[in-house]
């Protein structure tokens, strides 16, 4: 119910109808209206970042938008949205406590890869590599024998060639037959939540680096994540923020490319 019984020039009046709400990121969202003459709209009408000024309400929350109604009789309502709230920052910003003050997402999809980057193929020699890259260019054919290829290159045009390791044999096989690609599994693990504080510098450096996933499943001993990519949205005086990493294959990720995160 709008209260305006002795609604004087230069009065906001609050409409007694605080509402607040705490999300599973620990992000504070409270709602209030007041009532002014609608010449003082601009004067009166709270500025984004200004704490709440509700009797009774959260004075750490900040106003992150408000909007203005014209109800007759030459007053308005200004509608105010405030935020905060979010947890004190530890190494990525949120909570030890597991479960406490963050909301966590697992998401698995697959996506094509050369067949040669198969873990399975992983231990391949240099010189099958190498004579496997000639198969995919075209090269090397394979003949009416069943293990048998034809190399067609400068130095060794005609020459008939076999793999004598077990797997290359296997993999130059599937190429042969036209198997290019297969299906790898892919995991991404985000972490989002509401902080008091912007990321630190020492949390942006790990962007690219193999860390600890905050609350990711178990996975086997020759995996790990990789820290892949962070994002951070103002809002009042909290900052809602997402982490993101991705799961290794089999032999986790190259540690000459992705060296372990240092606190």
């Amino acid at each position: 119910m709008i209260t305006t019984r002795g609604l004087r020039p230069g009065q906001l009046v609050w409409q007694a109808d605080y509402s607040e709400t705490t999300d599973n990121k620990g992000k504070i969202e409270a709602s209030v209206s007041f009532i002014c003459l609608q010449g003082d709209a601009v004067a009166l009408r709270p500025k984004k970042g200004a704490p709440c000024i509700a009797p009774g309400g959260a004075s750490h929350l900040t106003l992150d938008s408000s909007t203005v109604e014209n109800i007759g009789g030459g007053r308005v309502r200004i509608l105010c949205k405030y935020v905060g709230g979010g947890t004190d920052e530890t190494e990525f910003g949120f909570d030890d406590e597991e479960g406490d003050g963050y909301r966590t997402e697992l998401a698995i999809s697959t996506s094509e890869e050369p067949i040669e980057t198969h873990w399975r193929y992983k231990d391949l020699s240099a010189a099958d590599r190498i004579n496997i890259g000639h198969l995919r260019a075209g090269r090397m054919k394979a003949t009416e024998t069943e293990g048998e290829y034809v190399l067609k290159t400068d130095n060794a045009n005609g020459k008939k060639f076999t793999f004598t390791d077990e797997k290359a044999a296997e993999l130059a096989d599937k190429i042969a037959k036209g198997i290019n690609s297969y299906l790898a599994c892919n995991q991404i693990w985000r972490v989002q939540y509401t902080s008091k504080h912007q990321l630190s510098s020492a949390v942006l450096n790990k962007v690219g680096k193999v860390t600890t996933a905050k609350g990711a499943p178990s996975v086997n001993q020759d995996r790990d994540w990789l820290f892949v990519g962070a994002s951070v949205n103002e809002q009042g005086d909290s900052f809602n923020v997402s982490l993101e990493w991705r799961l290794s294959g089999p032999g986790g990720w190259d540690a000459e490319l992705y060296k372990e995160g240092e606190e």
